[in-house]
């Protein structure tokens, strides 16, 4: 949420209302309301016939600090309804606009190239031991046991990607 900046420890001259703040760091009124949602320090909020106030120092500070933890706390549900429907709707832009990037994956795209992935291995793990015979001219006991070899470690592969999907899930599931 924003950082609220007590009114006593700003000096008049670097106070500045919405359009002022956007006019001294040249952006849109509107970057103004977004750097709001983000938590940028308001001294006094505004509202209807009540102008915003900022102190243009601390919000240089805040701008320019680079990213701040408090994001992490940062919660939409406490935004009054104009500004979480503002949020929510920015967000899902910025998803797609991050998704024609390339920047995310779909869900769905990354299981089918997890699933590519993973029948590429099995079907090479499958027809190795035959490879082995054939190339290195073994025996069919010493092809055995390079199957025996090949099989336990895809059964530890296995159980390995079984535990770290179940333990992926459960982390995204329950946070």
């Amino acid at each position: 949420m924003s950082e609220v900046v007590p009114l006593a420890s700003t000096s008049p001259q670097r106070r500045a209302n919405k359009a002022g703040l956007a006019e001294f760091f040249g952006v849109s009124p509107n970057a103004i309301d977004g750097w709001i949602r983000r938590g940028c320090p308001v001294v006094e909020r505004g509202g209807m016939h009540k102008p915003w106030v900022f102190d243009v120092l601390e919000v240089a500070q805040w701008r320019f600090a680079g990213p701040v933890s408090e994001e992490a706390d940062f919660d939409p549900d406490r935004l009054p309804p104009a500004d979480r429907d503002k949020w929510f709707a920015s967000e899902l832009k910025r998803r797609t606009l991050q998704v024609e990037d390339g920047q995310l994956l779909r869900a769905d795209e990354v299981r089918a190239t997890w699933a590519e992935v993973l029948k590429t291995i099995v079907l090479s793990l499958d027809t190795l031991a035959d490879v082995v015979e054939r190339d290195a001219s073994l025996s069919p006991e010493q092809a055995q046991v390079v199957q025996r070899v090949v099989d336990r470690q895809r059964d530890m592969l296995h159980r390995s990607l079984t535990t770290q999907t179940k333990e992926s899930c459960d982390e995204t599931t329950h946070p």
